[in-house]
């Protein structure tokens, strides 16, 4: 079962990215010449994903301008045929629980995923074509897990391996948001990419505002992990956040390291200042 729905978060202020995304939306902002929204787009399209609803702002007009101006058409867009791009619209930001369940009505009943803009993935297998591999065994939701070093479990949401953590992909007993290192359950952190059942929007919709913000979608995996409805996947590829200046020169720099034309150029520039 190919999954055709995919909803992509993009109504935040990017405030680690100030002050340019006061002006840029940070979904625009550029991996070289590239912005960060068209490397999701390629990911999901190339995943026969046809379905895509961009949850936004009013206040960020430029994203679907980008997206849809007709006098200058999309460079990623305009090569495939076929895919249904919705805007839908959140005036403020509270939580990307929140976020996903404004695209309710979008998904339906299907399941669908999820990627955020600021997390790279680069693979010769897309992390969307890794979980959508997995999801056609197990048949329930799905969060892509990345390993970081124990002294960052602080920045993300950890995952408590239930079973056989030796394997690519195991079932979660429960998850715990921004671990202070001591309290952590493991060191595998949550990233950008989810596959999820609609149970999901229903359990989202019951504990929206009952629960902060920050931690509804949490509150969702735990109770899905209570089912044994949630496994995590290792996913395989170099990871970048790019939800920072320095990730995004990373991203960059990786990039630059795939063009021998350009690498020698770039590796000659950054010996010189060391």
């Amino acid at each position: 079962m190919i999954i055709q729905k995919a909803v992509i978060p993009a109504a935040g202020q990017g405030i680690r990215l100030n002050p340019i995304t006061k002006v840029v939306p940070k979904e625009l902002l550029p991996v070289l010449n590239k912005p960060l929204i068209d490397y999701i787009l390629e990911e999901l399209i190339e995943a026969e994903v046809n379905q895509i609803g961009i949850v936004t702002s009013s206040k960020k007009p430029l994203i679907k301008e980008y997206l849809t101006s007709s006098s200058q058409p999309h460079t990623v867009l305009s090569k495939y045929r076929g895919v249904d791009l919705q805007f839908i619209y959140q005036e403020t930001p509270n939580g990307l629980g929140n976020a996903i369940l404004e695209a309710k009505e979008f998904v339906d009943n299907s399941p669908f995923i999820v990627c955020l803009p600021d997390d790279l993935v680069f693979h010769h297998i897309s992390a969307v074509k890794q979980l959508q591999s997995k999801y056609k065994a197990l048949q329930h939701s799905l969060v892509g897990v990345v390993t970081v070093p124990t002294d960052e479990t602080s920045n993300y949401g950890i995952v408590k391996p239930s079973n056989r953590l030796e394997e690519a992909s195991f079932t979660a007993e429960y998850f715990v948001e921004k671990p202070i290192p001591e309290n952590a359950p493991s060191n595998l952190a949550v990233i950008g990419r989810y596959l999820f059942t609609s149970e999901v929007m229903d359990l989202l919709n019951k504990h929206s505002g009952l629960v902060p913000d920050d931690n509804l979608l949490t509150k969702v995996k735990n109770e899905l992990a209570q089912e044994s409805s949630i496994s995590a996947l290792r996913i395989s590829g170099t990871r970048i956040d790019a939800g920072s200046a320095l990730g995004i020169t990373q991203a960059a720099i990786h990039e630059l390291s795939q063009q021998p034309e350009k690498w020698g150029q770039i590796n000659s520039f950054l010996s010189s200042l060391l």
